[in-house]
């Protein structure tokens, strides 16, 4: 039945909670010790939510619109249907999310989802995305693919992506997790940024595009590994580049491929490519006076080092490493 749940804010606390019809709405912050189970609909009217297990059956509805929610699990698997709703609320999880009920429905609105520990996310493939999506602790390991509308933060912890793919983020950025992978395509619309020592990729063979500008600032070759694939940068505007190799001790990339109509300007680092540097027709790579080293060289626009031009050439260096 339709119901308001009221609570003192010293004494506000169910064990467990189960809203099996009818609309409930919350007038005040509610915590719930152990599981929240929704069949019909709780409304949280912009109050903070904390519980532990949150299971939203079929038919259920949680609107939490701009609540603040943390929770240990959220599950939502059950029959045909299911919604939840966010519009501009802080979600913190530490535990599994599993929203990949046939039918569910998660409206992510503007809302930043953190996990702070071990975790598996699993989403439905018609409806698998997060508006901001933050990885602050635990390895958090990706089982569907991934759609991040802006912001990308990896803070702590592990990313895990697996197989699959990340599409849309418009900005990554690492300030003290890594980033793993196996394979699964990765786009990026706008910058990355690596900004702690600590961080890493362990690409595997999956290709990646970046539409923004690079920095790298890890230092930690012991986990990156640049894989087997391609990263390709896509800019249309001119951008400054800070590549990683005077500390990270390694390659950088497998293949790096530039092919927006750009110039890719070296503000420092050196550009270390295990493989093939390819500089598109349109675009050019300048690295003024940072190193570059690489097996296979084509440059199709345009190279710029120290001043000097490089157009149209094509280096093969598989008999050894080349080292300009």
């Amino acid at each position: 039945a339709t119901a308001t749940i009221t609570l003192l804010s010293t004494d506000n606390t169910f064990d467990d909670l189960t809203i099996s019809a009818g609309t409930s709405t919350m007038a005040s912050a509610v915590v719930v010790t152990n599981t929240l189970s929704v069949t019909g609909t709780l409304a949280t009217a912009d109050f903070a939510l904390t519980t532990g297990p949150m299971v939203i059956n079929n038919g259920g509805v949680l609107t939490a619109n701009a609540s603040t929610v943390t929770a240990t699990t959220v599950t939502m698997t059950g029959g045909v249907s299911g919604t939840i709703t966010v519009t501009t609320g802080a979600w913190t999880v530490s535990g599994n999310w599993n929203t990949s009920g046939v039918g569910s429905v998660y409206t992510q609105g503007t809302g930043i989802v953190t996990f702070d520990a071990t975790a598996t996310i699993t989403l439905l493939s018609t409806d698998n995305t997060f508006d901001d999506l933050t990885i602050s602790g635990g390895t958090v390991t990706l089982a569907t693919a991934l759609v991040v509308t802006n912001a990308l933060t990896i803070s702590g912890g592990t990313f895990a992506k697996s197989t699959f793919a990340i599409t849309s983020a418009a900005s990554l950025t690492m300030s003290g997790g890594d980033l793993t992978s196996t394979s699964g395509a990765v786009t990026i619309t706008g910058a990355v940024s690596i900004s702690s020592a600590a961080s890493a990729i362990d690409f595997g063979s999956e290709a990646w595009t970046v539409s923004g500008t690079w920095t790298n600032a890890s230092t930690d070759g012991t986990v990156w590994e640049a894989g087997t694939g391609t990263v390709t940068f896509t800019s249309t505007s001119n951008v400054s580049m800070t590549w990683g190799n005077t500390g990270l001790g390694e390659a950088e990339f497998y293949n790096v491929s530039f092919t927006g109509a750009a110039t890719f300007t070296a503000s420092s680092g050196s550009l270390y490519v295990s493989a093939t540097l390819t500089v598109g027709s349109t675009s050019t790579l300048a690295m003024a006076t940072n190193d570059l080293q690489f097996d296979r060289l084509d440059v199709n626009g345009t190279m710029t080092m120290d001043g000097i031009t490089i157009p149209n050439i094509d280096i093969d260096g598989s008999a050894g490493v080349i080292t300009v």
